[in-house]
């Protein structure tokens, strides 16, 4: 794998992620992990199956790499992504408060996007502005 890391639409995959030239490893070979969110529709299949899928998805991107895994883990992180309802979207918290200089961030905050980690960025840029916006009218006041 060339790329530090992929991320893939229209696959089973959405990211490839090459540990070795990440954690600058040396040696022979490759090291790679293959991630699938919110995986309800693969979380029943056996760790054979679930490699079978990472190493075709891998080839549909890389159709160079013709090598069998030399090995193979399988991880499952069953609650790694936050599956919201309609009646828990509703719950999120917006960046502001009842205080007017305390705002909140965080990935469950109301970014439009799923908790994960780009709706705490998300979140977090929102804070900013909101931050900048209020040290503004302090300094026009």
């Amino acid at each position: 794998m060339k790329d530090d890391f992929i991320g893939v639409v229209g696959r089973r995959v959405q990211w490839f992620f090459n540990r070795r030239k990440i954690l600058s490893e040396g040696g022979k070979g490759g090291h790679v992990s293959a991630v699938i969110s919110a995986a309800h529709d693969y979380v029943g299949l056996g760790n054979d199956q679930l490699v079978r899928v990472a190493v075709e998805d891998y080839r549909s991107v890389y159709p160079e790499a013709t090598d069998e895994p030399v090995h193979a883990v399988v991880v499952r992180e069953k609650r790694a992504t936050f599956s919201s309802t309609p009646e828990s979207e509703r719950l999120r918290p917006d960046h502001h408060t009842a205080a007017h200089n305390l705002f909140i961030a965080g990935d469950w905050t109301n970014t439009g996007l799923p908790a994960t980690i780009e709706s705490a960025i998300l979140s977090a840029e929102r804070c900013v502005q909101l931050v900048r916006e209020w040290r503004a009218r302090q300094t026009d006041s």
